[in-house]
């Protein structure tokens, strides 16, 4: 037991931090009904602040610590309070969209400015220790658990004794009663934000010093976070602060099992993605409620389209697919994984535009099929048949990520997926079964009938048009009109007699047979495939963003949303030598998919009707009686 008592002490020291930042979350989406995926980025851009005026401008760590805060909670509070002002009455798809489109700017930005590689972050707090009960504690560890329970027990007080802390409670139910209170609805949901967004940046501040100043890791290290609001039920700041430590003494004691066994070496990392996980799961119906109303639309509406029209959209596609491996022979391999994500974009169609489901996991069903059909072909089994294998290895996958699916819906689907994304790359891409402990990657071979660059790219049109061909048959097919409907009014559907229950589990399983086979068509594209190639962070965030880029416009189609989405993420890149440039083209994605949240609320709300509704709610719909009349 004396072994493990650091690892405890350790674990609550950073489960206080974790805390904070679950905390700020919390409060935020309580104020505001948006749940802000980009709560780790602006930790991360907070650090960032901190390490400029703290060691490169040299100031004293608690002016530089008061400026940070400061300025990082005041700014992105007001910005974060006015996205979801503009996205209040967009669907829940597009409030989600909106908020990684924010992190995937802050992103951005923080790269351009420090760079891709990890810098050391300087030690600010006493690094001194004292001993009690036989265990060296560090004054660092306790001013984070100082700080923690002070923020915890001081925002308790606050939202039950004060009346701005009530009205913080009450603001998204019923700002109208908040307004008989006295107070301005949107001077609270500002004050909910800019404490939020401080309670995000005290957390990148303090845990910085632990991991270094890198952007990515900061922000999956608040992506931690998560699985301790989903404790507290993301409502309650008690008990998402008590699920903070004990997820993170888990996480501390589990590194000394870990450290024995090396088969458990990734373990401790998944624990609070899988905690999130099974709290989703497993909570009872009714358990986890979104805050707020929201509006059942879909992303786009699908249009339909006679043959003729869609096959003269076709006609220059074949012909650029058919010119590519001769105007862009320096680039090909480029073009043949953009092709391959055409097919992998389309699987997210399925969930994204048709059903209106969201999916940000998308990268973790092509890593099953990847490392399936890496695996299925050293033992001999023929290419093509791998390759199928590999599709029908992901439907179990998709429908066990489908399970949630059935009982959640919006944001706490988007966090289910991602949680579960997440899982599986930090416990499972290391395993045997997927791409093993071995840091060089899987050498994947190419059929026989397309061993060449131009012959394998041109494999790719016709498998992707077999995939194709699956779309267009499930959109216009029954099953496709009743994932419309249940996208519509779920309720109207069930009221008809039909087993809405079984609708998310046939688009998730047909969505991963896709995503299997065009991971199985990624390894040889370039002759290996590496864990790297299958991030669930920013990978499968980006899927959706670009996606919901292209699907804008209602006369775009399925294929031609995924083809610019695939493009823009894959090909043009490949062109940009320039680091900063790439990072240039993430900050432009970003603020296009926040833009695009922001026109759908313009697309789908009369403006006399969103004029006269109270920011952050949801007006209510007008009745048609059967004469016609509205009521």
């Amino acid at each position: 037991m004396h072994d493990y008592l650091p690892l405890i002490v350790s674990g609550i020291a950073d489960g206080s931090l974790v805390a904070i930042a679950a905390m700020g979350l919390v409060l935020s989406y309580k104020a505001s009904g948006i749940f802000n995926f980009a709560h780790g980025a602006i930790g991360a851009v907070a650090a960032g602040v901190f390490y400029q005026l703290y060691k490169l401008n040299g100031l004293p760590w608690p002016l530089a610590l008061v400026i940070t805060l400061v300025l990082v909670g005041l700014v992105f509070g007001f910005v974060m309070e006015r996205v979801a002002a503009l996205v209040a009455n967009a669907s829940t798809t597009m409030k989600i969209v909106s908020t990684l489109g924010i992190m995937i700017t802050l992103t951005s930005l923080f790269n351009l400015r420090y760079g891709g590689i990890t810098k050391q972050f300087p030690d600010f707090l006493s690094q001194r220790t004292f001993r009690l009960g036989g265990v060296n504690i560090a004054w660092e560890q306790v001013i984070a658990v100082l700080v923690g329970l002070l923020l915890a027990v001081a925002m308790t007080v606050f939202f039950r004794r004060t009346i701005l802390g009530r009205g913080m409670r009450a603001i998204v139910d019923d700002p109208q009663l908040v307004a008989l209170m006295g107070l301005n609805p949107t001077t609270v949901r500002r004050w909910a934000w800019v404490i939020g967004t401080t309670f995000a940046a005290v957390a990148g501040v303090f845990i910085a010093p632990s991991i270094g100043l890198d952007g990515t890791t900061l922000t999956l290290l608040v992506v931690e976070g998560f699985g301790a609001a989903a404790i507290g039920r993301f409502s309650s700041l008690p008990l998402t602060y008590l699920g903070a430590v004990i997820i993170q003494v888990l996480v501390a004691v589990s590194s000394k099992v870990a450290s024995d066994h090396p088969s458990l070496q990734s373990a401790p990392s998944s624990i609070p993605f899988a905690v999130l996980f099974l709290v989703l799961l497993l909570s009872p119906k009714g358990w986890l409620v979104e805050v707020g109303a929201t509006l059942q639309q879909r992303v786009v509406t699908i249009p339909r389209q006679n043959r003729r029209v869609g096959l003269a959209k076709l006609v220059p596609v074949v012909v650029l697919v058919a010119l590519v491996p001769h105007l862009f022979e320096t680039h090909l391999l480029a073009w043949t994984k953009g092709m391959i994500f055409v097919l992998l974009m389309m699987s997210l169609s399925l969930l994204v535009r048709l059903s209106n489901q969201i999916s940000l996991c998308q990268m973790t069903f092509a890593a099953v099929g990847a490392t399936a059909s890496y695996h299925l072909v050293q033992r001999g089994l023929p290419w093509t048949l791998a390759l199928v294998c590999a599709g029908l290895i992901a439907i179990p996958i998709g429908a066990f990520v489908a399970i949630p699916a059935v009982r959640l819906s919006g944001v706490y689907l988007a966090l289910a997926t991602l949680s579960f994304g997440l899982f599986v790359q930090t416990a499972l891409y290391d395993s045997p079964l997927m791409f093993g402990n071995d840091p060089l990657p899987l050498i994947t071979m190419r059929p026989s009938f397309a061993e060449s660059d131009t012959a394998y790219f041109y494999l790719i049109p016709v498998v992707g048009a077999v995939g194709f061909l699956l779309v267009r048959l499930v959109e216009r097919a029954r099953l496709g009109q009743l994932l419309r409907c249940k996208a519509d009014s779920a309720i109207a559907l069930e009221s008809l007699g039909v087993n809405t229950s079984l609708l998310p589990l046939a688009a998730f399983c047909t969505a991963a047979f896709l995503a299997g086979v065009a991971g199985a068509l990624i390894g040889p594209s370039v002759g290996v495939v590496s864990k790297n190639d299958f991030t669930t962070i920013p990978t499968s965030l980006l899927l959706v963003a670009l996606l919901v880029l292209g699907a804008r416009d209602q006369r775009i189609g399925t294929l031609g949303a995924a083809l610019g989405g695939a493009i823009g993420l894959i090909v043009i890149p490949d062109y940009i030598s320039s680091y900063d440039v790439l990072q240039g083209l993430n900050l432009f994605f970003g603020v296009a998919a926040v833009e695009a949240a922001f026109a759908s609320t313009r697309v789908s709300t009369p403006r006399a009707r969103r004029s006269s509704t109270p920011s952050g709610t949801t007006p209510q719909p007008e009745l048609v009686t059967a004469g016609g009349r509205r009521g």
